[in-house]
């Protein structure tokens, strides 16, 4: 097995990234992007996991920036909001603050841990990686208020997968409730993932369809029996997965472009601390994360990328 290794390299755009590689992965991950994971490729099997827009430019972006108009891929987290709103005072940008964030970066070992501190929230974001050989990738943080109030917030995971027609969505979710009917094949709720079309007729949520004629998904499934995700193709024999504790992130959002979004391909499959995209609505509900002053919350979550 190939020794774990950490370093820092300056050939991705430009920009300065740190390579993780160990076993059969490799993962880049960008400090000066809030940490976003840019690639994590399995050189076993010679897939890249996550997608990217080539017509995107790779750097930094201003608080406030559109999301959708600068999503580049790969595996973000939005915190401490997704829709940009005003919430007790504060104007929260569109997908939160991290995202736009330049982390601080070090390498321990064959691991990096990467710390921001996001002003408008009074949040400090702490993570660390390390790939566990030959495919896993354990991740750690801390999430610790660090402003003079309490804190209310939402934290997802926001990989965006590359998929293809045929493969699976694996969420072992009891419910299933449609985020917004303009963008969603089905209607209401349902038993997950088992629903109805717009005209009524049963069809199945789980799996990617044919990106001919184009379309679109947007889901939260909910009712978790683990706090497992993954995208499965027994065919092509790949799977990414991702092990997550369920009492932090209760939820997993589906937002999925099968061609109908700007014409991409695109999966996101987003453990999250709450629903729906709003803040405001989630806390009208009572399912935000609160944090009082100086108080932290801490988890862990693997993710594996290779063969079924």
């Amino acid at each position: 097995m190939p020794p774990l290794s950490a370093r820092e390299t300056v050939t991705v755009d430009g920009l300065r990234a740190i390579r993780l590689e160990a076993g059969d992965l490799r993962v880049e991950t960008l400090p000066e992007l809030g940490g976003k994971v840019l690639s994590i490729f399995n050189e076993a099997i010679g897939r890249e996991f996550l997608w990217r827009d080539p017509a995107v430019p790779l750097r930094r972006f201003p608080p406030g920036t559109s999301f959708d108009d600068r999503f580049i891929g790969g595996l973000d987290e939005l915190l401490p909001n997704d829709a940009a709103e005003r919430l007790d005072g504060r104007d929260l940008p569109d997908h939160g603050e991290l995202w736009t964030a330049a982390a601080g970066a070090r390498v321990e070992g064959g691991a990096v841990v990467l710390e921001a501190e996001l002003p408008v929230s009074g949040l400090r974001w702490r993570r660390r990686m390390e790939i566990e050989p030959p495919d896993g990738l354990r991740l750690e943080w801390r999430i610790e208020n660090g402003g003079d109030r309490p804190a209310i917030f939402q934290w997802k995971l926001h990989p965006a997968l590359r998929i293809s027609p045929g493969a699976r969505i694996a969420v072992p979710a009891r419910t299933a409730e449609v985020g917004d009917p303009a963008w969603s094949r089905f209607r209401g709720t349902f038993r997950w993932p088992d629903g109805l079309d717009a005209a009524g007729r049963p069809d199945r949520a789980d799996v990617v369809p044919p990106f001919d004629p184009p379309a679109a998904e947007f889901l939260y499934l909910l009712d978790l029996i683990r706090g497992e995700a993954a995208i499965v193709h027994e065919e092509e024999g790949w799977a990414l997965r991702l092990e997550f504790p369920l009492e932090v992130f209760p939820a997993v959002q589906v937002f999925a472009s099968y061609g109908g979004w700007r014409g991409h391909e695109v999966l996101v499959l987003e453990p999250a601390t709450s629903w729906p995209v709003s803040l405001a609505g989630a806390a009208a509900r009572g399912r935000t994360r609160r944090l009082a002053p100086g108080e932290r919350l801490a988890a862990t979550a693997r993710l594996r990328a290779g063969r079924i």
